[in-house]
């Protein structure tokens, strides 16, 4: 349930990739907060720093400009309290391991004894569907199993803040609407905050409680538009309501405006 406290704040944040005449400014300026329970999707024109901006935010990459506050504390490595799901999740599970160890592997680093370390594991694989494939390899499992993998490794840490960078961008349409669906069954039912980095503008509107839209190189914060639609969400009549219709035009006006100019 979303609360008026912010748990992760972004000020001024701003990158500069290389130096002099060969530097490449990717973000400009990117101010936001995320409420605790709270999803926001980030969208923008391609090359617009989105990846860019997800890296900072999970500590990947030092920003040249400005700061990330988790609860008031600044990030300068990977925090305990984030989880993340890239969108090559083909190269993010690790092949020679079992389902379940995939999930496991993360969990070694945090303190836990092996009993409970295999307990978070088969838990996390139950959330997403999975406690029948745990001894099985990634390549016996389809795209959006693997992918439904790595989301139980990024919650079986029990994040705060779960990132998710395209993370069905490489799966075909019907399995992108059950990842969808699952997302939110897995927020739902781990009250798990949500950045979600994403190119597909119906999916931003769908999966978040607002949309955040940057501009193009080098971005800048466009506008935060609030998806008033409530929850439990559906496929069908969530999309169909007039508020998603309204939010998802204004998204797509403000990155595509040449197009909505056109005869």
């Amino acid at each position: 349930m979303t609360s008026s406290n912010p748990i992760l704040a972004v000020k001024g944040l701003s990158h500069t990739y290389g130096h002099g005449a060969t530097a490449h400014r990717a973000i400009a300026q990117v101010d936001f907060e995320l409420m605790t329970g709270q999803a926001i999707s980030v969208v923008g024109p391609s090359g617009a720093g989105k990846t860019t901006l997800l890296r900072c935010l999970a500590g990947l990459q030092t920003p040249t400009g400005g700061s990330v506050e988790i609860e008031g504390v600044p990030v300068t490595r990977v925090p305990s309290s984030i989880g993340v799901v890239f969108q090559d999740y083909s190269r993010s599970l690790m092949p020679w391991l079992s389902v379940k160890r995939n999930v496991e592997f993360p969990l070694r680093g945090h303190g836990l004894d092996k009993r409970e370390v295999q307990q978070r594991a088969m838990d996390a694989l139950a959330l997403v569907g999975l406690t029948a494939a745990a001894d099985r390899h990634p390549r016996q499992l389809s795209g959006g199993m693997q992918q439904r993998v790595a989301i139980a490794r990024a919650v079986a840490v029990q994040p705060r803040i779960l990132i998710m960078d395209e993370p069905f961008a490489s799966v075909d349409a019907q399995t992108r609407a059950e990842l969808e669906d699952l997302t939110l069954s897995v927020r739902r039912r781990t009250d798990t905050s949500v950045v979600l980095v994403t190119h597909d503008i119906d999916e931003s509107v769908y999966l978040a409680d607002s949309v955040l839209v940057l501009s193009g190189n080098p971005s800048r914060v466009v506008d935060q538009l609030p998806v008033e639609l409530g929850y439990p969400r559906d496929q069908l009549t969530t999309k169909r309501q007039e508020n998603y219709l309204d939010v998802r035009s204004k998204v797509y006006e403000m990155i595509h405006p040449h197009r909505m100019t056109q005869p």
